[in-house]
C-alpha cells in the first residue's frame, strides 16, 4: 500500500521546485464501508515537495467538499511498514523533500450512502490540493453489515499507471480484493469517474494465473464469502483517434464494487495515459463551408487550424470591430472562472454550494427545499442542479436581483437527476464565486466580494489580448453571466483558442490544463452532451429524455450535437447561432455569427462528409 501512495505522490508532482513547503497528499482506497458506530481506515500519504519544512502538517474533513457529514476523523503517523507511531491527531512537521504516512480512522454516527468525502492535508502556511479519487474517498455506513473489501491495484509498468502506448492499442490493471465484513452479492465494474475519456474500460474476474475466468465485459456480479479474496482486471482499449494526457489528479480508471442497488462498498483507480494520433488534418472544403455560411444568413465566421487564421468573412451588419452580443456563449466564461478561480486557490467546484452560499446550508434562510444543501458548485455549472432555469422576467433581468432570485429559485428535483437549461445556475455560481472572495449576503443581495467579469478580464483574457466589450449587469450591478457578455469574433475566437491549447498562451500558462479539461471532460448521467458550461460531441446515450429534461436541444436531435464532426468538439452555443467550436483532433477554432438554417451542415460542408456514418 505504501508503495502503491508513494507512485501516486509522485505522479503528481510538477516540475518547478517552490523555495517554500508544497504539498501533496493521496489516500488508498479511494471507497470504503462499515457500520454505523464501527471505525473504517485509510491509509494516506503527505509528501513536502517545497525547499522548507512544513509545519504542524495535519489531516481534517473537508467541510467544503464533504459538506454536512455525521463522521468522526483520528488520524496518527505510521512508519514506512505502515505500523502506528506517534500520537493520535498530534500535528507533525514534515522535513523538505520528505514524506510521512498516516492511517486515517473515520467513524460515522449514522447511515450514509455513497457520500464523497474530501481530506485537508494542511500545515500551518501550505495544504494540498483536493483530487477527486486521489485524496478524497466514497463512503457507506449502514446500519447492517456488508462486505467490507480492500482493493489493491497494480499496473502492468508497476507505476500506478495504466499505460497505453498506440493509438487505438490496450493496456490494463489487476486488482486483488479481500472481503473482511459480511458476506455479500457486489457488482463490479470500471468507470473513468466523473469525467470521460476516450477509452472503453471493461472488467472480468481472473484465476490465480490472471487468466479472465469468462470475457471482459461493462460490469460482472460476484458473490463474496466472509474473508475471501478474488481477482480482477480492468481493460482499458484507446480511441483510435484521441488520446488521453497524462494528468494523474484528473484522467483515471476507477474499479468499483458495489451492491447490487448501487451503494458503494469499495474503490481503487490508477492513472490512464493514451497517446493522440499524429496529426493527419481531415482536409476542409473552406469553400463550400463560406458559401453555406452565407446562404444561412451568418454575419462573421473565422476558421482557424493551430492558431493559424484560414478563412475570415463578414457579411451583412457584421464586421471586425463590431461587437455583438453572444447570448448563452456568455455560459462558456464560467469555464474560465471557475478554472482561473481554482487555480488560485480561491474555490474548488467540487465543494458544496452552501460552502458560500449559506443561505442553502442545513439550518439556512433559503435551504428549502432540503436537497439544495446537496448542489455542488460544478452543478451549477452543468445544468443539473435542479434548480428552476428560469426564475428572471422575459428577456434580460436588468431590473432584477439575479442573485436574490437565484438563491430562492424553487428546486423540482436533488441535483444530478434532471438537466434544466437557463440562466439560475449561472447566477448562483457568480454568486457562489463572489461570496468565496470575501462578499457578504444580506438577505440576496450580495455586497463586497471580487467582481467576476473583472476577474476573468484580468486574469483570463488580458493575457491573450482578448475582451469583452461589454457586460450587461442586474439592477445590482452584478454581470450576466448566463447571456450577457458582447465581443467581437476576433476577441472571442482568442478564447477558444486558449481552451482549445490547454489553457496555454504564447508559452505561457495562463490556466492549468487540468482546470480546462475538467470543463470539457465532465460527465454527469443527467446529460452526456454537456460539460461544464460547454456543449459536447459525445453521444448522449441514455442521459437523454425528451420527457424528464428541460433543454433546448434541436428538433432533429438524435443523440449527438453535430453528427458531422469529432467526437472531441466542443462548443459554446447562444441564441441567434452565435457559435464558438473548438475540436482539438483537429486543431480547428471556428467563430459564425448567426444563421437560421442545420448548424451540423456547416461541418458536414467543411469536412466534406468525412465523420458521417
Amino acid at each position: 500500500m505504501r508503495i502503491f501512495l508513494l507512485i501516486l505522490l509522485i505522479s503528481l508532482l510538477p516540475a518547478q521546485t517552490f523555495a517554500a513547503p508544497a504539498i501533496n497528499s493521496a489516500i488508498s482506497p479511494s471507497a470504503r464501508s462499515g457500520v454505523v458506530s464501527g471505525p473504517i481506515t485509510v491509509f494516506a500519504v503527505m509528501q513536502n515537495y517545497g525547499d522548507m519544512t512544513a509545519n504542524n502538517c495535519r489531516i481534517e474533513l473537508d467541510v467544503g467538499y464533504s459538506g454536512n457529514v455525521p463522521i468522526s476523523l483520528n488520524y496518527q503517523t505510521t512508519s514506512p511498514a505502515n505500523q502506528l507511531i506517534g500520537t493520535i491527531n498530534q500535528p507533525v512537521d514534515i522535513a523538505a523533500g520528505a514524506i510521512q504516512n498516516f492511517l486515517i480512522e473515520l467513524t460515522g454516527s449514522s447511515a450514509i450512502t455513497s457520500r464523497d468525502i474530501g481530506f485537508d492535508f494542511v500545515c500551518d502556511t501550505v495544504a494540498a490540493p483536493l483530487y477527486p479519487g486521489v485524496n478524497s474517498m466514497r463512503i457507506t455506513i449502514s446500519d447492517s453489515p456488508l462486505p467490507d473489501l480492500i482493493p489493491i491495484a497494480v499496473t502492468l509498468s508497476a507505476d500506478g499507471v495504466m499505460r497505453i502506448d498506440t493509438a487505438g492499442g490496450a493496456s490494463a490493471f489487476g486488482t486483488a480484493v479481500i472481503n473482511i465484513g459480511a458476506a455479500g452479492d457486489v457488482r463490479v465494474r470500471a468507470d473513468g469517474g466523473e469525467y470521460v475519456w476516450p477509452v472503453n474500460l471493461l472488467v472480468c474476474e481472473t484465476d490465480a494465473g490472471g487468466n479472465c475466468l469468462n470475457p471482459a465485459s461493462a460490469s460482472l456480479d460476484v458473490n463474496f464469502a466472509v474473508d475471501q479474496t478474488r481477482t480482477f482486471s480492468v481493460f482499458g482499449f484507446a480511441s483510435n483517434r484521441l488520446g488521453t494526457p497524462f494528468m494523474p489528479e484528473l484522467a483515471r480508471a476507477f474499479l468499483r464494487l458495489e451492491t447490487l442497488g448501487g451503494e458503494t462498498l469499495a474503490a481503487t483507480s490508477v492513472a490512464i495515459i493514451a497517446p493522440d494520433l499524429v496529426p493527419d488534418y481531415t482536409p476542409l472544403d473552406i469553400t463550400a463551408a463560406r458559401i453555406w455560411a452565407a446562404a444561412d444568413g451568418s454575419r462573421a465566421l473565422i476558421i482557424q487550424r493551430d492558431g493559424v487564421v484560414l478563412h475570415e468573412e463578414y457579411w451583412g451588419t457584421g464586421g471586425v470591430d463590431v461587437a455583438e452580443r453572444i447570448f448563452s456563449g456568455s455560459k462558456s466564461f464560467s469555464c474560465a472562472l471557475a478554472a482561473a478561480a481554482m487555480d488560485d486557490g480561491i474555490l474548488n467546484p467540487d465543494d458544496y454550494a452552501w460552502s458560500a452560499i449559506s443561505a442553502w446550508a442545513p439550518g439556512g434562510a433559503m435551504p428549502q427545499p432540503t436537497q439544495k444543501t446537496m448542489i455542488r458548485a460544478r452543478d451549477l455549472i452543468s445544468l443539473t442542479s435542479g434548480l428552476r432555469g428560469r426564475v428572471t422576467p422575459a428577456g434580460f433581468p436588468t431590473f432584477s436581483n439575479t442573485y436574490g432570485l437565484a438563491f430562492s429559485a424553487p428546486q423540482d428535483l436533488s441535483p444530478g437527476q434532471q438537466a434544466i437549461y437557463g440562466s439560475t445556475g449561472f447566477h448562483s455560481f457568480t454568486a457562489f464565486f463572489e461570496l468565496s472572495t470575501g462578499g457578504t449576503n444580506d438577505a440576496g443581495i450580495v455586497t463586497g466580494g471580487t467582481d467576476p467579469a473583472a476577474y476573468i478580464q484580468t486574469n483570463v483574457l488580458d493575457p491573450i489580448g482578448s475582451q469583452i466589450a461589454l457586460w450587461n449587469r442586474d439592477i445590482n450591478g452584478k454581470p450576466d453571466f448566463a447571456a450577457g457578455a458582447s465581443m467581437t469574433a476576433r476577441n472571442w475566437i482568442k478564447y477558444g483558442q486558449l481552451l482549445l491549447d490547454d489553457g496555454v498562451w504564447d508559452s505561457n500558462q495562463v490556466l492549468s490544463r487540468s482546470s480546462v479539461r475538467k470543463c470539457r471532460h465532465y460527465y454527469t448521467p443527467a446529460l452526456g452532451v454537456y460539460g461544464l458550461s460547454f456543449w459536447l460531441n459525445r453521444p448522449a446515450g441514455n442521459t437523454w429524455s425528451a420527457v424528464e429534461d428541460d433543454v433546448p436541444l434541436p428538433a432533429n436531435f438524435a443523440g449527438q450535437m453535430v453528427p458531422s464532426s469529432p467526437d472531441d468538439h466542443f462548443a459554446a452555443l447562444g441564441f441567434g447561432n452565435m457559435q464558438l467550436h473548438m475540436i482539438p483532433s483537429e486543431g480547428l477554432v471556428i467563430i459564425k455569427y448567426g444563421g437560421i438554417g442545420d448548424q451540423n451542415i456547416f461541418f458536414r460542408e467543411l469536412f466534406n462528409g468525412a465523420f458521417d456514418d
